[in-house]
Formats: C-alpha cells, structure tokens, sequence
C-alpha cells in the first residue's frame, strides 16, 4: 500500500470538500439536502481520521484495523445514499418516497434508543448507584422515550406500539418496490445492494458492497480471516482503498450535486480527483 501516494490524493479530496461545507453551511436546505450535508460532514471527518492513522501506519503495519473500520463507515454511508436516490428526485411521488425512507432510517434510531436507554438504567442503577443525577436523567429518558418520539409509535391497549415500516410508506407508491413486502423492510447494506443492482449505478454500488463487506471483517472478526499474512491482506487492502477512496468521491459528487443543483466546476475538480484514484488501481 502506497501509504504516501494515498495522504496525497485524501489531502486533494480534503480541500476542496472543506471549502464547499462552509459554503453549504449557509445555505437553507430541505430535509434531505440537510441530510446529505450531514453525511459530507461525515465523509470529510471519517477521511481526515482515515488520514491520521494513515501517518502511523508507515511506522507501525500493525495498526491496519482502525483503518479499516473507519473505511468501512464510509462504504456504509455510501451505499444508504446511492439507496435514497432511488427515491430522490423531483416530482411529488419521489419526494413523499425519499422522506418516508429517511423516517425508516430514523425509525430504526428510536427502536435502538428505546433498548439501549433501558439496558443502560439498569447496569447504571446496579453498578453506579452515586451517580444519582446521571441515573435521574436516563430515568426521564426513559420515561418520556414515547411522548417524545410520539411520532413513530401507535396507541394499543397494551400501550405504545412502535409504528411498522409498511405505514411509513404507505403513501409511497408501489412503483418504489419490486414486490409489496419489500415495504416491509428496513433496509440492510446486502439489501440496498440487491436493489441498486437495477439502477445505473449498479457499478459503485457493488463496488461499496464488496469494500464494506471485506471491511467488516476486520470488526467480526475469526481465526481463518486473522491468520491471513500480512502481504495478502496489503494486496486486497490497496484495491478495496481504491473502490473506498472513489465511492466517496462519487458520493460527494451526488450529494453537492443535489444541493448546488447542475454545478460544471465541482464536476470537473472531482473528477481530476477521481482520476488521480485510479491511476493507483491495481493492474
């Protein structure tokens, strides 16, 4: 891994991403534009660690699994924005569409919040007892979790129901989904790729996949993937650096695309980035 070559070409990406984030900043955005600048946040923010640790790996191989993981949120955040633009685009059907998926998205965070809070009470309350105003604050979390996400939960006698995904999108058309169950869905990364395989993004999407899933190796890990030598894992890691590096430079090309509207120059300096990337790929 040409781990000097690759500082290079982030500090290129870095540059002029930080310039368009503080001209958007002043920007009024919708729901989903604002959506995107948060993920332009992230992808700026995930690249620059990606960088830092970049600088200590030269010194030290060993250290390879910060990187990964880090490259591995990247590929995530990709491919959930190539899935919402299937559902992005300008007539009324495709906004109803988009904002629906980015309450399913949300509707997820609830159902995380709702467990998590009440795992976290617990051990606190049993472990942490002086720690009475930490303990006070997580109990009115908990106990006011429904009134105020009331907007994804439903009324039942046996008391609040989280709402299903099939009645976030009920007024999504069934234009969206290959079949009707699919509305019943919250998307996985394996799942946003099978539906992208139809769009003419096909190529990056896989691309993402196939990055995130060699990434995620390194978070679960086994004895078999751990006991690959070290100029093996260098090898496949260059190339799926490479797949990283030029998903989150489409990504950004989508996402200030979206809101600067048709924009000829971040086309082209993006572009001249991209190419740097692949003058790197593997022959």
């Amino acid at each position: 891994m040409d781990v000097d070559r690759f500082i290079i070409l982030i500090d290129k990406y870095r540059g002029p991403i930080k310039q368009h984030l503080e001209e958007i900043g002043l920007f009024q955005l919708n729901e989903y534009e604002s959506f995107l600048r948060k993920i332009l946040i992230r992808f700026y923010s995930t690249i620059t660690a990606v960088r830092a640790v970049l600088i200590e790996l030269k010194n030290d191989p060993q250290i390879y699994t910060p990187v990964a993981l880090l490259l591995r949120s990247i590929n995530t955040d990709y491919l959930t924005i190539l899935y919402l633009e299937t559902f992005a685009q300008q007539d009324t059907d495709y906004q109803i569409a988009c904002l629906n998926e980015l309450k399913i998205l949300d509707r997820d965070y609830v159902r995380f919040l709702r467990k998590f809070s009440s795992i976290e009470l617990e051990f606190v309350e049993t472990n942490n007892q002086s720690w009475e105003k930490y303990i006070n604050n997580l109990k009115l979390a908990v106990k006011n979790h429904h009134t105020e996400y009331d907007t994804f939960y439903t009324k039942s006698k046996g008391g609040p129901l989280l709402i299903k995904n099939e009645s976030i999108r009920e007024k999504t058309p069934d234009q969206f989904f290959k079949a009707p169950k699919d509305k019943t869905k919250s998307f996985s990364e394996e799942e946003k790729h099978e539906r992208l395989k139809n769009y003419k993004l096909a190529k990056w999407a896989t691309q993402a996949f196939l990055a995130f899933k060699f990434y995620s190796q390194y978070q679960h890990v086994s004895p078999l993937f751990l006991n690959l030598r070290n100029d093996q894992q260098r090898v496949v890691s260059t190339m799926f650096f490479n797949f990283t590096m030029e998903n989150i430079i489409i990504g950004s090309q989508i996402i200030l695309s979206r809101i600067y509207k048709p924009n000829k120059k971040i086309k082209s300096e993006l572009k001249a980035i991209l190419d740097e990337c692949e003058k790197l790929m593997i022959k």
